[in-house]
């Protein structure tokens, strides 16, 4: 299992906390576009990611972002909680949040019978965050194909002008129309997605527990392989949880 990661920067530096957390915790990374002009979202994110996870020799891949994920354990963890718990369903996982982004599809989510509403919220985390995708290599490249035709013949322009060149519209768009399988990890045991770590509610319900162990979902003994900062003061949250994981800006 190795991480690729998409790190369009004029160095190494933004995705510095991934790359030391990796290191600490035994991961190979790969990262593509270093030194390389920022092509947009959907060039880097999925024609570009097809030919980088082309030239990869590993069976799993975890395709996660550089500047915004910090790694809390060992690959054998990830494989094994992959394997176990999740690819029973499905041949890929993608990480779960709290908010649907493009908010436009929100309510179609609603009118999915396969879409978990919960009581007190216990799906709280109910909406996809490809920020983090663990999954069989042939498969992720087979689906980030399919992604690929929703633009190169034109679709994705054509119905959703306003939202296609968000990253996480394709992902979205290929999940609610059946064009992809994917398992959402509603129970944040592979990643969990923030952009605020305090004990304050969101929408009633408590969101997220900081520890030295790592950030977790909170009422969950569960620590998240993967922690994606994924909006709103990012910078400041991944220093925190950096910080209580013990990690010096040295290592």
């Amino acid at each position: 299992m190795i991480v690729v990661s998409p790190c369009f920067y004029p160095s190494k530096a933004p995705a510095s906390h991934l790359l030391t957390s990796a290191k600490r915790f035994g991961w190979n990374v790969h990262l593509y576009g270093v030194g390389e002009k920022w092509p947009g979202f959907i060039e880097a994110k999925i024609f570009r990611a097809i030919k980088e996870l082309k030239r990869i020799e590993d069976d799993t891949i975890a395709f996660i972002d550089s500047n915004d994920v910090i790694i809390q354990a060992p690959p054998v963890d990830v494989q094994r909680l992959y394997q176990d718990n999740l690819l029973a369903s499905a041949p890929m996982v993608v990480g779960s949040e709290v908010s649907c982004y493009p908010r436009y599809f929100k309510c179609h989510f609603f009118n999915l019978s396969n879409v978990p509403t919960g009581g007190k919220n216990k799906w709280l985390f109910r909406y996809p965050c490809p920020g983090v995708v663990i999954g069989d290599r042939e498969y992720i490249i087979q689906a980030m194909e399919r992604m690929a035709w929703w633009y190169t013949s034109g679709e994705m322009k054509r119905l959703y002008p306003q939202y296609a060149d968000c990253d996480q519209t394709p992902w979205v768009v290929c999940w609610l129309t059946g064009d992809i399988h994917y398992k959402i990890d509603y129970h944040c045991e592979l990643s969990i997605a923030l952009n605020r770590i305090d004990s304050r509610p969101c929408r009633g319900w408590p969101t997220y527990e900081l520890d030295g162990s790592g950030i977790r979902r909170a009422g969950s003994s569960i620590v998240p392989c993967f922690a994606h900062f994924n909006g709103g003061a990012k910078t400041k949250l991944m220093g925190t949880v950096y910080e209580a994981l013990g990690f010096k800006e040295s290592e």
